[in-house]
């Protein structure tokens, strides 16, 4: 169902982008959750989904997705 999304977010780290997360929640439940690549631009320490985001001037962005 999600196969897309999670290509593109594996396409994302071939562009040079360190990691990604992302979450999809459907009448409050989790449905999809997939993270890849790194926490940091090293690329030293895996994700491991518990990493907290300095989103600063997204807020913008994630008002128009709610």
């Amino acid at each position: 169902m999600f196969e897309e999304l999670m290509s593109f977010q594996e396409d994302m780290l071939k562009l040079g982008i360190p990691g990604n997360d992302c979450i999809v929640c459907h009448n409050g439940k989790v449905i999809y959750r997939y993270y890849c690549g790194f926490a940091n631009k090293e690329k030293t320490s895996p994700l491991n989904g518990h990493e907290r985001y300095q989103i600063f001037s997204c807020s913008k962005v994630i008002t128009c997705c709610a």
